[in-house]
């Protein structure tokens, strides 16, 4: 169940059934899997530590994702890594942050050159 059968851009992410977490890390043996993931009426994640032998289940009711946001913090704070599998759920908010922080680069851009623009105007008035 811990070896790679399943991968992604070269990296393994599923055994033979659950997820394998902390994949570049050599020192973590951590699987889990998320269950109805994605359903508003109930959303279910168990992460396992089978190195140190301890880990977490989160029964949650509401919430199409709470579980498995939690348990993935849970990996983050045991293991300290951002495990690819996390990283590939959030992609969609991230992609959010993303364009959102362009669009106000691009128009901070805009109203600075546009400012820029007026007072050298207003200068070659002022001479002229």
């Amino acid at each position: 169940m811990c070896e790679p059968e399943a991968f992604r851009n070269g990296i393994g992410v599923f055994g033979l059934g659950p997820h394998l977490y902390g994949q570049n890390d050599k020192n973590s043996i951590i699987i889990g899997y998320d269950g109805a993931s994605g359903r508003p009426v109930i959303n279910t994640a168990a992460r396992i530590d089978l190195k140190f032998k301890n880990g977490i289940i989160v029964l949650e009711m509401g919430s199409h994702d709470l579980a498995s946001t939690i348990a993935d913090e849970w990996i983050f704070w045991k293991a300290g890594i951002a495990d690819y599998v996390v990283m590939q759920r959030n992609i969609p908010s991230l992609s959010t942050i993303l364009i959102k922080g362009y669009i106000l680069l691009v128009g901070l851009s805009i109203f600075f050159i546009k400012n820029k623009n007026q007072r050298w105007l207003g200068s070659l008035d002022k001479i002229g």
